[in-house]
């Protein structure tokens, strides 16, 4: 992954959580997606998304957003 010159090698799972990213899922959803494919128990699963999403926006790699209202 390269974002603003700085690349970044990723973990397959961390990948895998990056581009689940880019719909509308939820931390949880991530975390089930990723308990799912990987076989982790689910508490586990979403902490590790809440770990890597709150990385990502510490180094402002992702941001937050609002989905529409129709989409809420």
């Amino acid at each position: 992954m390269a974002v603003g010159g700085e690349s970044y090698e990723l973990t397959d799972s961390a990948a895998d959580i990056f581009a689940w990213m880019s719909g509308s899922l939820t931390v949880g959803a991530i975390g089930a997606q990723l308990s799912a494919d990987y076989g982790i128990p689910h508490e586990e699963a979403v902490a590790d998304v809440a770990e890597f999403v709150s990385w990502l926006l510490e180094r402002r790699l992702a941001e937050m957003t609002t989905p529409p209202p129709a989409a809420r």
